[in-house]
């Protein structure tokens, strides 16, 4: 999206941007999931367990400490679980940087969160 006029990219909700997409899987394939996403993403994990890796992706309208993150890991709520079980490994989470708001909503296909900048 071109960041001028400044319309384009200013939204009533504050959101500026992407914080993070979380896919959950079952745990059989978190270590090759992991893997593919490491080779196409063509960086090593900033964090890394058995349960769960984050990657920094790159952004054109991030810094260092806003940057969006991309997070694996297994299904460990009923949530997560019944998500896996239903559409098997997916985006469970997309959450947005605003000014002020925080927490999330639950939907039918997943979750939306906003994390405040």
């Amino acid at each position: 999206v071109p960041s001028h006029p400044p319309s384009n990219t200013q939204h009533s909700s504050t959101a500026s941007g992407i914080a993070h997409v979380l896919l959950v899987t079952s745990f059989e394939t978190f270590t090759s999931l992991s893997n593919q996403l490491t080779t196409v993403i063509g960086s090593l994990p900033v964090h890394s367990t058995e349960t769960e890796v984050i990657w920094k992706l790159e952004a054109t309208h991030s810094s260092a400490r806003t940057g969006p993150r991309l997070i694996l890991k297994t299904a460990d709520t009923s949530k997560e679980t019944t998500f896996v079980e239903e559409f098997g490994t997916g985006i469970f989470e997309v959450a947005f940087f605003t000014k002020g708001k925080e927490g999330h909503a639950d939907t039918p296909y997943g979750r939306i969160a906003w994390v405040p900048l």
